[in-house]
């Protein structure tokens, strides 16, 4: 995405259980440029920002994150996300499902760019570790979509208005794990 982003907190969703369900220090918003080429697919960018100085353990991120991506009007246009490891019995990796959802084109922390192994690796991981004052972001992109809520084939993004809607639940990795439900607003996304 070489166009200026336009930058979303991500926004707790539900009522926390405690003051600690999200870690202290830890944002995460969404980044996202409103005009696009369709060629690419719908791309944005995840963030999520550790500004303590304690390392923090979390559930993949990419593993629990969903959208809702519509049309112009806001009607959905699907896929559905498929289960995480933390509804899968046994646990076990759901990312070539999970890629088919959301394509991550890369993953950099800080100012790194991960090779393909190392993308591979933490796509695999259940868990990931955020350094005190570190940034870890996906780079992702929605390609397909139903052209209507009543056709059952996808077929890729064409030219026109979107609106995307991103959800997250942020699961902490440690031995009295906390969790809360974050989101955006519906953003408004033209592919050209």
């Amino acid at each position: 995405m070489s166009a200026e982003l336009l930058t979303v907190e991500f926004e707790p969703q539900l009522p926390a259980d405690d003051d600690d369900s999200v870690p202290k220090g830890l944002h995460v918003r969404l980044m996202y440029a409103p005009t696009q080429p369709a060629a690419q697919g719908l791309q944005f960018q995840v963030v999520l920002r550790n500004d303590s100085s304690r390392t923090r353990k979390l559930h993949n991120p990419y593993d629990v994150l969903t959208y809702v991506l519509g049309d112009a009007e806001g009607w959905p246009l699907g896929p559905a996300a498929p289960a995480s490891r933390l509804k899968l019995n046994p646990k076990r990796s759901n990312v070539a499902k999970r890629l088919a959802y959301l394509d991550v084109t890369g993953i950099t922390i800080e100012d790194r760019a991960l090779s393909t192994d190392e993308v591979a690796a933490e796509l695999e991981s259940n868990t990931v570790a955020i350094a005190g004052q570190q940034r870890y972001t996906y780079h992702l992109a929605i390609r397909q979509a139903h052209p209507a809520h009543d056709h059952p084939d996808l077929v890729e993004l064409a030219p026109g208005s979107y609106q995307l809607r991103a959800m997250l639940l942020v699961r902490t990795a440690n031995f009295r794990p906390a969790s809360s439900v974050l989101g955006t607003a519906n953003l408004s996304i033209q592919l050209t």
